[in-house]
């Protein structure tokens, strides 16, 4: 099973790639995390705030991997239920 922070890793990736490079450098803040449940409340953050709920769907279209997508679909065991109702 590919782990969160391997799925953080692709998730720059692709942001780099289907957004732009500055997105991805703003988004690289999540590696001063030092663990785990400091990368969740991180991308807690990022799923509520509906300023980038864009970047997420445009990731997801060309079938990236977004932050969405790693709390709803790839790791929701890691997250609360409204954070899945959201990234849905």
């Amino acid at each position: 099973m590919t782990t969160l922070i391997e799925y953080m890793n692709i998730c720059e990736h692709d942001t780099a790639t289907y957004i732009n490079k500055r997105a991805a450098n703003r988004f690289s803040a999540w590696r001063q995390y030092e663990n785990e449940q400091e990368v969740i409340n991180f991308v807690q953050r990022i799923i509520r705030n509906s300023d980038n709920l864009a970047n997420g769907f445009l990731i997801h279209s060309q079938n990236g991997v977004s932050l969405e997508s790693i709390v709803a679909i790839h790791h929701p065991d890691l997250f609360t239920e409204d954070d899945v109702d959201i990234a849905r």
